[in-house]
C-alpha cells in the first residue's frame, strides 16, 4: 500500500546534500589558496574575506534545508541570490566566476529546482565560462593565468557532471514518487467523499425497512413497497461500486469506465424514480409533499444518522479504506478497497479522508458493506 508522504526531503537525502555542500566548500577553499598569488598584496585581505564568505554560503542554506525545506518561491529566490557577483573589477575574472557558479549550481541542487531550470543553469555556466576563456586566450595566449583558468574549468566541469547525475537520480526519483503518491491521494479523497454520500442512499432504505418491520416506525403500505423497491434496485449500485477496483491511473481522470460520480448519479436516479409518488417527513410519521432534494436529505439525515440507525451496526467491525497501487497484467492500477458496516464516519475519519490519509487504523462503520 502506498501511504501519502510529504514532499519534504528525507533525512538521508539531507545528509547527502550536506556532504555535497562540504565538497563544494573544500573545492572553493583550495581554489582560493591557489589564486592568492595572482592577487596584489594590498587586495589579498579583501579577496580572502570575500571568497571565504562565498565558499561557506552553501553551508548556511544546507543547515536550514536539513531542518526544514523552503517553499518553491524561497528556493528560487535563494538560487538567484547565489549568482550575485561583486562588481569590483579585481574579482570579475573567469577564475572567481567559477566559484560563484559552483555555488549557484550547488544551491540549485540543494533546493531541488525543476529539471529544466537546473539544465538551464548548467548551460549558462558552460557558455559564460567558455566565452570568457576564449577572450582570455586571445589576449594572453602564453600566460600562466590562462593555464590556471583552464584547470579550474576542468574541475568545475567534472563537478557539474557529478551534480547532474546525482540530481537526476535522487531528486528526480523522489519527485516522481511524490507526484504518484499525491495522484493516488487525490483519487482516494474524491472516491471516499462520494462513497460516503452514496452509503447513505444505499443503507437508508434497508434501515428504514428494518425499523418498520420491528414496529419502531409506522408507515402505509405504499411507503413500505417503495422502501422494498429501493432496497432491491440499489443492489445494482453496489455492483457498480465494485468497478472502482478497475480504475487505472491513466483512465481515472478521463472517466473511461464507471466512476464514483457515475455510480452516485445512478443511485440518485433510482431514488428519484422509486420515491416519485411517496413523501415522508423527518419524523417518519407524517406524509408531506417535498421536492426530491428535500426528500433525499430526509432519507439520509433522519434515518442513517439517527441514533436508532447507529444501533443497527454490527459491533467490532473494522473500517478499511485503502488506496494502493497494483500491477495487473503489467498495467498499473489504483485499487480502492472499502470494508465497513452500517453507521457513519466519525469526524476524525472524515478529516483523514479529506486529507488523503490511510484510515485503516480507524474502526468506524459506514454501511456500504463492500
Amino acid at each position: 500500500m502506498n501511504k501519502v508522504q510529504s514532499p519534504h526531503t528525507t533525512r538521508r537525502a539531507s545528509q547527502l546534500r550536506m556532504i555535497v555542500v562540504g565538497v563544494v566548500v573544500v573545492i572553493n577553499l583550495v581554489v582560493l589558496a591557489s589564486e592568492l598569488e595572482f592577487v596584489s598584496p594590498d587586495l589579498q585581505k579583501e579577496f580572502l574575506i570575500t571568497k571565504a564568505a562565498l565558499s561557506v554560503v552553501p553551508l548556511f542554506f544546507a543547515y536550514w534545508l536539513y531542518r526544514r525545506p523552503f517553499s518553491y518561491l524561497a528556493n528560487t529566490l535563494t538560487m538567484i541570490a547565489s549568482f550575485i557577483i561583486p562588481v569590483h573589477s579585481t574579482f570579475y575574472r573567469p577564475g572567481y566566476l567559477i566559484a560563484y557558479f559552483q555555488t549557484g549550481i550547488a544551491v540549485s541542487f540543494l533546493m531541488a529546482v525543476p529539471k529544466w531550470t537546473f539544465r538551464l543553469i548548467v548551460l549558462t555556466f558552460g557558455a559564460v565560462h567558455f566565452y570568457l576563456l576564449s577572450q582570455l586566450w586571445a589576449e594572453l595566449p602564453d600566460s600562466h593565468v590562462v593555464q590556471s583558468q583552464s584547470d579550474q574549468i576542468i574541475i568545475a566541469s567534472v563537478f557539474t557532471f557529478i551534480l547532474m547525475v546525482v540530481h537526476h537520480y535522487f531528486v528526480g526519483a523522489a519527485r516522481r514518487r511524490t507526484e504518484n503518491q499525491l495522484h493516488f491521494a487525490s483519487i482516494g479523497k474524491k472516491a471516499s467523499s462520494i462513497l460516503h454520500d452514496l452509503k447513505g442512499l444505499m443503507t437508508a432504505p434497508k434501515i428504514y425497512l428494518s425499523l418498520i418491520e420491528k414496529g419502531k416506525l409506522t408507515a402505509g403500505g405504499e411507503l413500505e413497497a417503495v422502501i422494498h423497491a429501493v432496497a432491491s434496485d440499489l443492489a445494482r449500485v453496489h455492483d457498480a461500486i465494485q468497478t472502482l477496483n478497475k480504475i487505472t491511473v491513466s483512465s481515472s481522470h478521463q472517466r473511461e469506465i464507471c466512476s464514483p460520480r457515475v455510480a452516485f448519479e445512478n443511485a440518485r436516479t433510482l431514488l428519484q424514480y422509486r420515491l416519485r409518488s411517496a413523501t415522508i417527513s423527518a419524523q417518519g410519521d407524517a406524509q408531506v409533499f417535498a421536492d426530491f432534494g428535500q426528500l433525499t436529505s430526509v432519507f439520509v439525515n433522519a434515518l442513517v444518522n439517527s441514533h436508532t440507525a447507529h444501533q443497527e451496526r454490527t459491533p467490532h467491525r473494522e473500517l478499511r479504506v485503502e488506496v494502493e497501487m497494483v500491477y495487473v497484467n503489467r498495467e498499473e492500477q489504483v485499487r480502492i478497497t472499502i470494508l465497513d458496516n452500517a453507521g457513519g464516519f466519525s469526524p476524525v475519519t472524515l478529516e483523514a479522508l479529506r486529507n488523503g490519509q490511510n484510515v485503516s487504523e480507524f474502526r468506524q462503520g459506514t454501511g456500504l458493506g463492500i
